[in-house]
C-alpha cells in the first residue's frame, strides 16, 4: 500500500490553532493535526486558524505512481565462437522493445547492471550495452533498471539471462593430398569439397566454407569456391569455417594441403634386343630394365603397358616375361609408382628388334684324290666366307663344336682355315658364328666337310673273237 504525510510544518500543540482537512472539497473529519496521511489520490488543502484574525490555506495535489513491473525478459543468446570458453559480444539492447512492450508507452528510460544492487542504487552502469562481453562464462543474469521520463523517482528493476550459444563442432582433417604433375609443388585442381563430410563430422544444418587465411574465416570473406591452386609449394594449411544455419554461430579449423612428388623420370635408352626366328618377334624380360628407368630411386614400383591410357589407369599391366606385339620396333609405356603416396609418372621405353644375320650355306665336299682311299683331304674353308656373308655387315667365325661358337672359344684362325684337313671321318661338322657388326646379334650355323671317295676302276682285259665265217667283215 502507499501512502504519503502531508505536513503543514505549523505547531499544533498551541490550545487555539484548528486544523480544517478537505478532499475534492469535501471535509475530513477526525482529521485536525498539523500533518495528514495520505493514501489515495485526490486534491488535498487544508485551512489553518491560528487566532481570529490570524488564518492560512493551502492545497495539493496528490497522485500515487505505481511503478511499472517487467517480467519473464526472454533470454539473451550470443554465439560463443570460434573457442568454446563461453565469452561472447551481447547486445543488451535487443531487449529494449521486449521491456516496452511491457509498459504503458515507450517514454521509459532503461539501463542494465551486471547487479540488482547496482541497478536500484543507479551505480556502475554497464556504459556500452550494444557490445557486452559477459563477465560470467555460458550463462549470466542481466539487471534493468526502467524508469519513467515523465517521474523519474518511480522506477522498477527486472533480470534475464544472456547464454552463449556453442558453435558447430570442429576436428582437425586429415590432410588433401594431391600429386604433384610438374615437380613444381603447385596444383590446380585441390577439390576441397572431398574433405566437407569429414569435416562435418555427422553434423547436419552447417555450412563450410575454405579460406586462405583465418581473417577471412573468422569474417566469413573471400571463400574459396572452385578447384583451388595452392600458393605455397608442397604444403599449405587453409582456414575452415563452419556455420550453422539457424543460430549462425561459427567454428574454424584447418585443413593441410600436402601436394606429393612423382617420382622423377627419364628417358632410357632405347633397347634393342635380337630377334630369334627372323619375324621381328621376341622375348623380353622388361624387370632387366627396373634399375636403368629408377636411376637410383627407391620405394618405386615400375610397371609396363602398351598404351597411355593403360599406363594411367594402371590396367592391363605386360607380363614381365614380355612378347613384343609389334614387329620389329615397339613402344611401351612406363608407369613409376611411389608405393607410399600412390602418385606416378610415366615414361617410354623405345624398343628395337634386330634381325641376325642370314646363314645359307652349301656342304664343302671334296673327291679323295690325295692318296685315295684314306677319305683326308685339305680343305680351304675362307672360300665358303663370301657365300656365307653374301653382302651382310657381319663378322664370320668358324668353330669345330657347337659349343665353342656358342661361348665364342677356340676358333679356328686363319691358318687352320686354309689348311683344314679332316681327321676324324670323312665328313665333318664346321660350326658358323655370325654376328652383326652394327647390333651384336648372333646367328649360328653350320656345314659339312666331306671327302667322297673315288670310284672304283676296273681293268679292262681284251676281247677276242674268232671269224669263223673267212669273211671279213
Amino acid at each position: 500500500m502507499h501512502f504519503s504525510i502531508l505536513d503543514t510544518q505549523i505547531d499544533d500543540t498551541l490550545e487555539e490553532t484548528i486544523f480544517d482537512w478537505y478532499k475534492d472539497g469535501a471535509p475530513l473529519s477526525d482529521e485536525n493535526s498539523s500533518t495528514l496521511t495520505v493514501s489515495e489520490t485526490g486534491l488535498y488543502s487544508v485551512e489553518v486558524t491560528i487566532s481570529e484574525n490570524c488564518s492560512t490555506s493551502d492545497e495539493i495535489l496528490v497522485e500515487f505512481y505505481v511503478p511499472e513491473e517487467v517480467e519473464n525478459l526472454p533470454t539473451l543468446n550470443s554465439c560463443d565462437n570460434f573457442e568454446i570458453d563461453g565469452d561472447a559480444i551481447f547486445d543488451l539492447t535487443n531487449q529494449n522493445q521486449n521491456i516496452i512492450d511491457q509498459l504503458s508507452s515507450n517514454e521509459f528510460t532503461i539501463s542494465y547492471y551486471e547487479s540488482e544492487e547496482d541497478a536500484i542504487n543507479d551505480v556502475n552502469i554497464i556504459i556500452d550495452p550494444i557490445s557486452y562481453d559477459n563477465s560470467t562464462p555460458f550463462s549470466q543474469t542481466i539487471f534493468t533498471r526502467i524508469v519513467p521520463d515523465s517521474n523519474p523517482t518511480c522506477f522498477s528493476t527486472s533480470s534475464f539471462l544472456i547464454e552463449t550459444i556453442s558453435p558447430p563442432d570442429v576436428i582437425v582433417p586429415t590432410a588433401l593430398e594431391e600429386c604433384d604433375d610438374d615437380y613444381d609443388g603447385i596444383v590446380s585442381y585441390f577439390n576441397l569439397s572431398e574433405k566437407t563430410d569429414e569435416i562435418l563430422n555427422g553434423q547436419s544444418g552447417i555450412i563450410v566454407s575454405y579460406h586462405e587465411t583465418i581473417e577471412d574465416a573468422e569474417n566469413n570473406a573471400n571463400a574459396i569456391i572452385d578447384l583451388y591452386t595452392n600458393t605455397t609449394a608442397d604444403n599449405q594449411t587453409l582456414h575452415v569455417r563452419l556455420e550453422d544455419n539457424e543460430t549462425g554461430c561459427a567454428a574454424t579449423t584447418t585443413l593441410d594441403l600436402i601436394v606429393n612428388a612423382i617420382p622423377e623420370i627419364i628417358t632410357p635408352p632405347i633397347l634393342e634386343v635380337c630377334d630369334a626366328n627372323y619375324d621381328g618377334i621376341t622375348d623380353i624380360d622388361l624387370s632387366s630394365l627396373d634399375a636403368t628407368i629408377l636411376n637410383g630411386q627407391t620405394g618405386i614400383s615400375v610397371t609396363y603397358y602398351e598404351t597411355q591410357e593403360d599406363a594411367d589407369n594402371a590396367t592391363n599391366v605386360l607380363p614381365t616375361d614380355y612378347q613384343n606385339s609389334n614387329p620389329n620396333t615397339q613402344e611401351l609405356i612406363v608407369r613409376l609408382e611411389d608405393d607410399v603416396t600412390g602418385c606416378y609418372s610415366t615414361t617410354t621405353q623405345a624398343i628395337i628388334v634386330n634381325i641376325p644375320g642370314v646363314i645359307e650355306v652349301a656342304d664343302y665336299e671334296l673327291c679323295d684324290y690325295t692318296n685315295p682311299g684314306d677319305l683326308t683331304e685339305v680343305f680351304d674353308i675362307t672360300t665358303k666366307d663370301d657365300e656365307i656373308i653374301n653382302g651382310q655387315n657381319v663378322s664370320l667365325s668358324y668353330f669345330t663344336s657347337f659349343s665353342d661358337s656358342q661361348d665364342n672359344i677356340n676358333a679356328l684362325s686363319t691358318a687352320a682355315l686354309t689348311n683344314y684337313s679332316n681327321t676324324s671321318s670323312a665328313s665333318e661338322t664346321i660350326f658358323i658364328r655370325l654376328e652383326q657388326n652394327e647390333t651384336g646379334c648372333l646367328s649360328f650355323g653350320s656345314f659339312n666337310v666331306t671327302v667322297n671317295p673315288l670310284p672304283n676302276v676296273i681293268e679292262n682285259t681284251d676281247l677276242v673273237q674268232c671269224d669263223i665265217d673267212d669273211v671279213q667283215d
